[in-house]
């Protein structure tokens, strides 16, 4: 038996030098991500802004309110506007974070393998303070530049030259509007939020290292390959607002390479980790797919005309001078000029910055363009009123209208089948109420989309008295709005079945799903506001689900 001393003078001879069969090396896996809608990961910091100058009949309801509080401080703050900022790097750029992305694959794996392997390569961490560190390093990842390549560290200049790397700089590069849904999942009042994120189309590229042996790579069970697979899984979603089409992310690249630890891989295994992980190998490689997961997509025509709003009130030249024009100029497409005398700007359209890739990758830089985003909430919600009204349907589930039955009966009733049964909170989620603190996100996960329109038209209304149902005969009574016409989207979304949902009502949820997306392609859903946007189209949901 050896002393500590001896212990601690003893020296095992490398590798190389014990003519080991399976020699000990590095495996180097790097990978280009796309964001395939918006990405939104926070750093726990709040932006606060001042609130633009409005001069909107909401807008000065809302100051008339600030001011009327007796506090003054509460009232000024009513003035301000926050919104949560986007993690970076050294250099300023938006990033993803090492344990964000360690943690969304770990969640998908422990659902396919066992637990002892997923915490061997990816690490745990216990309840009593221990734990241990996984085999698997990740990286942090690195924005893309126009040129698609990461920019070299303590480059605070490159952003002068490219438009990308510029706009990515900034505190919000892309900032949508949400409107807050209380437990009931209906609108809570006028209560809003900001939102900050990268835009679609954004890329990132990071590298994993792994040590073991070379034919490690090929084996069975959860392997670096194996994670691989995860990163390419349609399932997966990082940061905030996954419920609502945020964080889809899809593979562009992966390569990788093997370094022995010899004195030459070891040289050579310096120079790599030297290089930007957007430089990839020579060994390219593609990830499998997952079969418990089904992909599923909505091909949708307008047959009238459709608009998705920003949210946002007009602005503070909320009228248009008499003789002027209005001229909405939206990505390569700008209609001509319309001459109106006095008439209102009308509230405008979903229009977002979105980063577009050359098809062949090579000798064109990429390109910021405006699109007309489609996001998957303005799909997901009536989507998710439809099916609940098709589940009561088919489950028979009507409130009692005949004579015997009371007042207080159709009031139970109603609260009894206006909430979602378990399958369909299996299915599309459930928020958490502040009485029970009782929530689920649902296993379908929709997808923004974009729509393509070749025209953009300015639609004029009236206001209505309340009082009379007649028209208004006061300033302001006259508003318009942008929508488009003749416009086609594609919205994609996952599906896949929980295991603490039985078959047969799995099967009834996705009769209901599948009852509401005929609605939707037959034009009996309408999608936006005001009684447009009416669908035709097709779906792919025609099987009931494996």
């Amino acid at each position: 038996m050896m002393t500590a001393g001896e212990r601690g003078s003893h020296v095992c001879p490398p590798p190389w030098r014990c003519g080991m069969a399976d020699m000990s090396g590095i495996h180097l896996l790097r990978i280009t991500l796309q964001a395939a809608s918006p990405l939104a990961i926070g750093s726990g910091n709040i932006l606060i802004r001042e609130a633009p100058d409005e001069t909107s009949r909401e807008a000065a309801a809302r100051i008339r309110l600030a001011a009327s509080n007796t506090d003054p401080q509460l009232a000024a703050a009513k003035r301000w506007i926050t919104l949560r900022s986007l993690v970076r790097d050294a250099d300023g750029f938006p990033t993803i974070p090492p344990r964000s992305l360690r943690g969304a694959v770990r969640h998908l794996a422990q659902r396919r393998h066992h637990r002892a392997a997923v915490d061997a390569l990816l690490g745990w961490q216990g309840f009593d303070h221990d734990g241990g560190a996984g085999r698997v390093h990740f990286g942090w990842a690195r924005i893309h530049g126009q040129t698609d390549a990461c920019p070299p560290r303590d480059t605070r200049a490159e952003g002068e030259n490219d438009e990308i790397l510029a706009r990515l700089r900034e505190e919000a590069p892309l900032e949508r509007n949400h409107i807050a849904i209380d437990h009931r999942g209906i609108v809570d009042g006028r209560r809003k939020y900001l939102m900050a994120a990268v835009p679609m189309g954004t890329r990132f590229s990071l590298q994993l290292t792994m040590r073991g042996v070379e034919r490690e790579w090929d084996a069975k069970g959860f392997t670096l390959s194996t994670l691989l697979d995860l990163l390419a899984n349609p399932e997966l979603r990082l940061g905030r607002g996954s419920t609502r089409g945020y964080g889809a992310l899809t593979i562009v690249r992966a390569s990788r390479c093997w370094l022995p630890l010899s004195p030459e891989g070891v040289h050579t295994l310096r120079k790599k980790r030297a290089e930007l992980p957007s430089e990839h190998f020579k060994d390219n490689i593609t990830p499998s797919r997952y079969d418990d997961v089904e992909v599923h997509e909505i091909e949708l025509k307008t047959r009238d005309l459709v608009g998705i709003s920003t949210g946002a009130s007009t602005d503070s030249a909320s009228y248009v001078p008499p003789g002027e024009s209005w001229t909405p100029v939206v990505g390569d497409y700008a209609p001509e000029s319309v001459v109106v005398d006095g008439h209102a700007k009308p509230a405008p359209l979903l229009v977002e910055t979105v980063i577009e890739w050359p098809q062949d990758g090579k000798g064109q830089a990429a390109k910021l363009a405006n699109a007309f985003s489609f996001p998957a909430a303005s799909l997901k919600g009536p989507l998710a009123h439809r099916t609940l009204y098709w589940w009561n349907r088919q489950n028979k589930r009507v409130i009692d209208m005949s004579p015997q039955s009371t007042a207080d009966d159709r009031a139970a009733d109603l609260s009894k089948f206006k909430h979602r049964p378990p399958a369909l909170q299996a299915l599309l989620g459930a928020i958490k109420d502040s009485r029970t603190a009782q929530g689920r996100m649902g296993t379908a996960a929709f997808q923004d989309g974009v729509f393509k329109a070749s025209h953009v038209m300015r639609v004029d209304h009236t206001s209505i008295d309340r009082f009379t149902g007649g028209v208004r005969d006061r300033l302001g009574a006259l508003f318009a709005e942008e929508l488009l016409f003749g416009a086609t989207a594609k919205m994609h979304f996952t599906l896949r079945r929980p295991p603490d949902i039985e078959a047969e009502e799995w099967t009834k949820a996705l009769a209901a799903l599948r009852a509401s997306l005929d609605d939707l392609v037959g034009g009996r859903l309408p999608i936006g506001g005001r009684g447009w946007g009416r669908m035709s189209g097709s779906h792919s949901l025609g099987k009931m689900g494996r």
